[in-house]
């Protein structure tokens, strides 16, 4: 019988041996400012989101670039090609109410020439994927309206300079990073297995799973032997977790399922996010019927189990990277999230208020340059619905 002994900090299970002290929530942090403002912030955001939606489906490819979200000026910006269109798209009906909250901006590219670049770009990455590529990263970037392409190392290779003289027919926004060691995250492996976190709860018909990432074990699709999974909790007793009934690690999908069937007893488990034991809302309530966030430069926050939750800004919902096998991940949502080696696999998430959430997928990678450049790449929800035929 395989085992997989792992030293899983869920947030699910009512033991957690370590403390986090906030000075401030997560949301509080980002947005610099009081608790007591959250609420109010977050109202702002929604209506926000809600202003994004309306407008995007009025807007042409041909004339428009991204938009973007602002919310400390309460608006959203419009990267305009045309500017001749802009009293078109302000008498429209539907929108009538909020041109307050709109800006146009001049801009040279459109989003059906971004689209094509970015496109483009990810054909020729595709041919190029090497080891060499890990850590690469590729979005259209709302706030620059380009095609952003962060290389993966200051030390320029003979096959990343290659790759940059293919692409540079499609006028990309070359993104260099500091001279500094950048890091990736990696499964973290002590002596009794490998450390990851759990994003949540899921069923299908009369099964149910803990979903994590898949990167901690690999592929995986064996219908006879099931490695069971354990987790280690008061004075390093493992317990059974469960059984693990499918894990995938091959672009774009990258998460596993543990049949939860057989946990032991002492563990109880919890459908909530745990949000560190200071905080005013210790446990976070996953709304099933929430909306995910649809617009960038939207907050965008995880629970690990190294670095618990953090939140950071949105930058897309259709970004790209390398992973350390060269495998190019396309679909992903690009944010700042802060993430460490070990947070990997854990939920990312929405607010919708100060004690519940929405969920928007699972954290599977990082790219971290220094304390404030990173780029933390989650696989979308709907992406792991789909494909494994479970809810949640």
């Amino acid at each position: 019988m395989k085992y997989i002994y792992l030293y899983l900090n869920l947030l699910f299970f009512i033991f957690q041996k370590n403390l986090i002290i906030h000075a401030r929530e997560p949301l509080a942090e980002l947005w610099d400012i009081e608790d007591s403002e959250i609420p109010n912030f977050l109202e702002t955001e929604k209506y926000l989101s809600l202003v994004d939606r309306t407008l995007k489906p009025l807007l042409d490819d041909i004339n428009f670039g991204e938009t973007y979200v602002y919310l400390k000026e309460n608006k959203v910006y419009v990267h305009t090609v045309n500017m001749s269109k802009i009293p078109e798209i302000i008498s429209k009906p539907e929108i009538r109410n909020y041109s307050n909250s709109i800006d146009f901006i001049p801009a040279n590219k459109s989003l059906d020439n971004l689209k094509y670049s970015f496109n483009e770009i990810i054909r020729i990455t595709n041919q190029s994927k090497s080891i060499g590529m890990n850590g690469l990263v590729i979005m259209v970037h709302p706030l620059l309206n380009e095609v952003a392409v962060n290389l993966p190392s200051s030390n320029i290779t003979e096959a990343i300079q290659e790759f940059i003289n293919a692409i540079m027919i499609y006028d990309p926004k070359i993104i260099y990073p500091p001279n500094l060691t950048a890091s990736n995250t990696k499964r973290r492996i002590d002596e009794r297995g490998i450390t990851i976190k759990v994003g949540f709860w899921a069923k299908r018909k009369n099964n149910q799973f803990l979903v994590s990432a898949g990167h901690s074990f690999g592929n995986f699709n064996d219908t006879k032997s099931k490695p069971k999974v354990f987790y280690y909790g008061i004075n390093d007793k493992p317990l059974l977790v469960g059984k693990m009934e499918y894990s995938t690690w091959s672009a774009p999908y990258d998460f596993s399922l543990i049949n939860i069937k057989r946990m032991d007893k002492h563990l109880e488990p919890s459908t909530n996010i745990r949000n560190g034991f200071l905080s005013s809302y210790p446990e976070l309530i996953i709304e099933k019927n929430g909306m995910p966030q649809s617009s960038h430069i939207t907050h965008l926050c995880k629970s690990g189990s190294v670095s618990y939750v953090t939140c950071g800004y949105i930058i897309s919902f259709n970004g790209a990277f390398v992973n350390e096998l060269g495998d190019l991940y396309t679909g992903m949502i690009i944010s700042t999230t802060d993430v460490v080696t070990g947070d990997s696999g854990g939920p990312s998430f929405s607010f919708l208020n100060l004690n519940s959430v929405t969920l928007n997928g699972i954290i599977l990678y990082i790219k971290r340059y220094n304390d404030v450049s990173r780029f933390t790449a989650s696989i979308p929800l709907k992406m792991i619905l789909d494909k494994a035929e479970i809810t949640y």
